[in-house]
């Protein structure tokens, strides 16, 4: 349900575009609009928050076993992950491995490997499809969330980041999906409330027209008939 509602805000983005137009800075009446908006076309716009809290508790619950246990210390997992409780081996500062240089401790947090990247641009993606927030301001700090949490999440552990980029890809997928599937139906809907279009005029063709004349010519010729006989008699 919260797909679907996040779905059709971003669909009902050029109405809410339409109605900043007309409000100007009123705003008190842009909101009690978009409320109207939202309870008409039943959208719920917090509906958006709901899976954030369950992901955040698998999230530090994830942190804790990947942090505190020992039996997680070095399982590997593919590829160049080796220990899902370290961070990822592969990072900016020594070329993605191909520089054996051992990073200061002061710049580990700039030494962003693959899986962070693969991170911050999987958030961005998430954020596209998303509709943007309605305060300018609000919409200039989600949009560096996804370059904040890259540089965050450089020291965390690998097995951490893995969760968390498969985590948006899934969400990506279902979301897009979604929003396919409701940009059919609302095109379905307009189409079917759609006024069909006022009828033609029929042209009547030359002959028609033709046939007429010569009824109101033979009409009046009788009319002028009638007039001599009565004159006669």
């Amino acid at each position: 349900k919260s797909y679907k509602s996040m779905s059709k805000m971003k669909l009902l983005a050029p109405k809410m575009k339409e109605l900043k137009e007309r409000c100007g800075d009123d705003r008190m009446r842009l909101n009690q609009e978009t409320m109207e908006l939202y309870k008409r076309e039943k959208v719920n716009p917090m509906a958006g928050c709901l899976p954030i809290l369950p992901q955040m508790i698998i999230f530090f619950s994830l942190y804790k076993v990947l942090f505190v246990s020992i039996e997680m210390r070095h399982a590997p997992f593919f590829g160049w992950i080796v220990d899902l409780s370290a961070p990822d081996p592969l990072g900016v500062l020594t070329l993605f491995g191909l520089i054996d240089w051992q990073v200061p401790a002061a710049l580990t947090m700039f030494n962003i490997g693959i899986w962070p990247i693969l991170m911050g641009l999987s958030m961005y993606a998430m954020q596209k499809l998303n509709p943007p927030p309605p305060d300018p301001m609000q919409a200039r700090i989600m949009g560096m969330l996804p370059i904040v949490f890259t540089f965050f999440l450089a020291t965390f552990p690998a097995g951490l980041v893995l969760y968390w980029t498969w985590n948006n890809l899934l969400s990506i997928a279902q979301q897009y999906s979604i929003m396919k599937r409701m940009e059919k139906q609302m095109h379905q809907q307009s189409e079917h409330h759609q006024p069909s279009p006022p009828a033609e005029p029929v042209e009547e063709d030359d002959n028609g027209k033709d046939g007429e004349a010569d009824t109101r010519d033979r009409n009046k010729k009788k009319k002028k008939k009638k007039k001599k006989k009565s004159d006669g008699q």
